[in-house]
């Protein structure tokens, strides 16, 4: 079985999502006939379907028939760790779908062991015409990995960008209110930051109240998304996933602006690493894909190689990524577009280390039954228990 935290992409009643598989399980739960009972029985715990959701399986090249969902729990996990920049966490009981051996149990699977690989965008997947401000998905992308929401919005990044300060300053006005709403009145600013002494610097922008923050609906978005919600937890907004191609270049580009690192390739082509709370770092790369660029994670580690919950994604920076930037990032660079797919993924995912863990608490855990047998999870095929 599946972890919660790990990503599929499926259809609800025609509309597309990509998201946890905790998620999932809770947005189908409202759709479909739901069997609740003892945890250790899947034929009184799980969740009928209707024909309503279908599953990506990438290899069957499109989305397939999902039956039904079953959850249990479990404290003992496998994190399989592929050499390609891929993993996936499994319960010990999980049966793999390996090419070279067939079906084993995750107890015995092996360096060297293959599994198949997502290695293009995601098949049949649509985008609406943009319906939101390129800034405004820009700011989402800052926020998703530097901001929240207490009582005021707040951005704090652990460098000083005047550059990028200044705007994420004025677009923090125009969400708080200031020359929004039909606001005509010449009003100072409501957002101030300040910026730490010291070799590692920190700025943090900050937004008060003001007479018209109450009029302003984009407050309440940002409040409802970026809330007290654990950093580790957050989802890529909806309105970023089904929105058009450059909505979702602008989101990641504000991501790259608040926490990105460059790395020079060759002459003007740039990768960039994002170190970020590994649920995240699934979603960006299932974003990512969305948009044809492929992308690899490093998985994260203490120094006694126990997960660290933090993992590092990488991926080609493309030129609508420096055209859409806020920041001085790309100061005296022009980014050249380069050859996304060549050398960077592989049809077969090879297993570089199975990482057995015991939690202290269990978590949540599902399997999905689908028309093909197999499902894609973390860009990664994997095999269903077929419930019957």
């Amino acid at each position: 079985m599946i972890n919660g935290t790990s990503v599929i992409s499926y259809t609800l009643n025609n509309v597309p999502y990509t998201e946890p598989i905790k998620d999932a399980f809770t947005r189908i739960t409202q759709y479909s006939d739901a069997i609740y009972g003892n945890y250790d029985n899947p034929e009184t715990n799980r969740l009928i379907c209707n024909g309503n959701v279908k599953i990506l399986d990438h290899m069957s090249g499109d989305y397939v028939d999902a039956y039904s969902i079953r959850k249990e729990f479990r404290n003992e996990f496998y994190d399989m760790v592929f050499n390609e920049g891929r993993y996936i966490s499994i319960s010990t009981d999980h049966k793999v779908n390996t090419n070279n051996r067939g079906d084993i149990d995750a107890s015995t699977v092996e360096p060297g062991d293959t599994m198949n690989n997502m290695i293009s965008s995601v098949p049949g997947y649509k985008y609406t015409d943009s319906n939101i401000a390129f800034d405004f998905a820009w700011l989402l992308g800052v926020l998703f990995v530097s901001g929240e929401y207490r009582n005021n919005l707040s951005v704090t990044l652990y460098k000083n960008d005047t550059v990028l300060n200044a705007f994420i300053q004025s677009r923090m006005d125009y969400c708080n209110g200031i020359g929004n709403s039909g606001n005509v009145e010449k009003q100072p600013s409501s957002a101030r930051y300040h910026v730490s002494k010291g070799k590692n610097p920190k700025s943090t922008i900050l937004t008060t109240e003001n007479k018209f923050t109450y009029n302003s609906p984009i407050k309440n978005q940002l409040a409802s998304l970026f809330g007290a919600l654990n950093k580790s937890e957050r989802k890529v907004p909806q309105m970023i996933t089904s929105n058009g191609r450059y909505a979702i270049t602008s989101f990641v580009s504000g991501v790259i602006d608040a926490i990105g690192v460059l790395k020079n390739i060759s002459e003007n082509k740039y990768d960039v690493e994002l170190t970020v709370p590994s649920q995240v770092a699934q979603e960006l790369f299932y974003l990512l894909m969305s948009i044809d660029i492929p992308a690899t994670i490093e998985y994260g580690t203490t120094k006694n190689g126990s997960p660290s919950g933090k993992d590092t994604i990488s991926f080609a920076v493309c030129y609508e990524m420096q055209k859409f930037s806020h920041s001085s990032l790309y100061d005296k660079k022009l980014v050249q577009d380069q050859d996304r797919w060549s050398n960077r993924c592989d049809k077969a995912l090879t297993v570089k280390k199975m990482v057995r863990s015991l939690l202290n608490d269990d978590r949540d855990v599902y399997d999905i039954d689908t028309s093909s047998g197999y499902y894609t999870v973390n860009g990664i095929q994997m095999k269903s228990d077929r419930i019957k």
